[in-house]
């Protein structure tokens, strides 16, 4: 696709994190996790978000939102090799709040190919 252009795909992960793990949760993500999903092949870009405001209580206070060319590039080698690098899954994943590590975080692949209404 060329330059510039909006990823087909968007995938989203929302996950909560303990206060006392806050910091080396944003540390860890900032400067090991996204770096390394990047070099992913299929993957364009990462925004983070932390939720300040909503009117439904229980939301996850953390939003990652990765532009991805295809729904499988979140179960690519690549992809699972790269989530296993650093820190991220010895010391981050065991500590989000809510679950198991493999199911603590919330995750949905969305497409962007839905004709808007007009």
């Amino acid at each position: 696709m060329p330059e510039g252009t909006r990823a087909p795909y968007i995938y989203m992960v929302q996950m909560d994190i303990p206060a006392e793990h806050e910091a080396a949760f944003n540390r860890v993500y900032d400067t090991e996790h996204v770096p390394e999903i990047l070099k992913v092949p299929g993957v364009r870009g990462c925004a983070r978000y932390v939720l300040e405001k909503t009117n439904k209580a229980g939301l996850a206070r953390y939003l990652a939102l990765y532009e991805v060319d295809a729904a499988e590039v979140i179960d690519s080698p690549a992809w699972v090799k790269a989530a296993e690098i650093g820190d991220w899954a010895p010391k981050i994943r065991p500590s989000k709040k809510g679950a198991t590590p493999s199911s603590a975080a919330s995750s949905f692949t969305l497409a962007s190919s839905v004709p808007l209404a007009r």
